[in-house]
């Protein structure tokens, strides 16, 4: 149930009229730098693509934020 402005009680879903607070949680638990990805297969002589490939294959001999930034770029690379 959520409280709408006027004080009437509304069942369902949030639609913007009411008074919940929206989180402000982010989508990703960390900070992204923009091209950093692309840096670190470029260092390696790769595409990003074989660099996203051989990181998410091997995640144990990579840092965390590798990782992540490799899940996100074959997440992205989808929408091409």
């Amino acid at each position: 149930m959520h409280k709408m402005p006027d004080g009437t009680m509304m069942k369902g879903k949030c639609h913007g009229g009411c008074d919940k607070k929206k989180s402000k949680k982010s989508m990703f638990p960390m900070k992204m730098k923009k091209g950093a990805f692309t840096k670190q297969a470029t260092g390696a002589n790769m595409t990003v693509k074989g660099f996203t490939k051989k990181v998410l294959s091997n995640p144990s001999q990579y840092k965390k934020r590798t990782v992540m930034r490799a899940r996100l770029a074959k997440t992205l690379s989808k929408f091409n």
